[in-house]
């Protein structure tokens, strides 16, 4: 049976205090949708939106231990395959016609991830209703020294954590999430959950027709 949430669509309500939330469930198999939204800032670091990423879209896709996240807009298609349980995954990324593949072990995917510290997130008592789901809000440390403010549910659990690690310590779904990049700011807002049967052919990675690129880690010298 098909289990969908949608934006303005309460499916539960908030009791005195913001108490407990009922029926967790867990993400075993599910498509989970965001919309990406990039604000340029006000001031000396004002910067200038690219055209390319406005409409941009990430959709996560979960099938046990396997993890596939896409994201897609106007100018480049990106694809994250992750295994759970090797903790490894493939980057794919498409520009025009050219196609490109990049595997990462264990240790190259915390690196790949570099823009965000994942040491422990300070969890804050603060509480909003984003997208018809009450959430609590978290303070994720940035390496550049900045912080990555998100907000997310205990409502659902992700079955399989660390395709993005900046969350693995998160006990819940990110719901909305944003951070400061090159003078503007990039928003994350979930726009849809569907529990549903996912083919596993989503996880299957690309045989030919790719560059393979080597990955190499950024701050291996120190940067």
């Amino acid at each position: 049976m098909r289990k969908t949430l949608t934006i303005g669509f309460f499916f539960f309500t908030a009791v005195k205090g913001f108490g407990q939330i009922t029926n967790q469930r867990i993400l075993s198999e599910a498509r989970i949708e965001y919309n990406v939204e990039l604000m340029a800032l006000e001031g000396p670091d004002k910067g200038k939106v690219p055209t390319a990423l406005k409409g941009a879209t990430q959709t996560v896709w979960i099938k046990g231990k396997s993890v596939r996240v896409d994201f897609n807009s106007s100018l480049r298609k990106q694809t994250l395959f992750y295994n759970g349980t090797e903790k490894s995954g493939v980057v794919w990324k498409e520009s025009g016609d050219e196609q490109y593949l990049t595997p990462l072990d264990a240790v190259q995917w915390l690196q790949y991830f570099n823009a965000v510290d994942t040491s422990a997130p300070v969890l804050t008592e603060e509480v909003q209703v984003i997208s018809g789901l009450i959430c609590k809000k978290a303070l994720l440390p940035r390496n550049d020294t900045s912080t990555l403010t998100l907000f997310y549910t205990s409502q659902y659990i992700p079955f399989t954590k660390g395709y993005d690690p900046a969350f693995s310590a998160i006990n819940g779904l990110p719901v909305q999430y944003s951070y400061i990049t090159d003078g503007y700011q990039v928003t994350f807002t979930l726009k849809i959950v569907e529990m549903i049967p996912i083919a596993a052919s989503m996880f299957e990675e690309p045989k030919s027709g790719f560059k393979l690129l080597e990955y190499k880690n950024p701050r291996k010298n120190g940067e």
